[in-house]
């Protein structure tokens, strides 16, 4: 088993979400890096506000498209990845856990 790939817990404030945005694309298939990420409606939960409920850290959930402030890497992403801020409502689906990533 490969070790987990760690990555810094974000601060959230009120009904907030952050969700990196991550798709699983099988070894050997090649998407364009920007049709990638305007396909990509699903995360993983990097940080939740106080007043959120219903996610956990490290779940993967599928997020109501256009209803998100996406921060690109170069503006506060993350690990080259964009980040998804999301009110708790626009949470449409825990589709489960990951065990990629180790968020602390």
């Amino acid at each position: 088993m490969s070790e987990k790939i760690k990555l810094k817990k974000i601060n959230v404030l009120n009904n907030y979400i952050a969700v990196m945005q991550h798709i699983d694309v099988p070894e050997g298939i090649e998407i364009p890096e920007e049709q990638l990420k305007t396909l990509s409606n699903e995360g993983i939960v990097v940080g939740i506000g106080p007043d959120a409920t219903g996610v956990e850290l490290g779940d993967r959930i599928i997020v109501h498209p256009r209803k998100y402030l996406t921060l690109s890497p170069s503006k506060g992403g993350f690990k080259g990845e964009a980040v998804m801020m999301i009110k708790q409502l626009d949470a449409v689906a825990v589709i489960g856990k990951t065990d990629k990533y180790e968020i602390s």
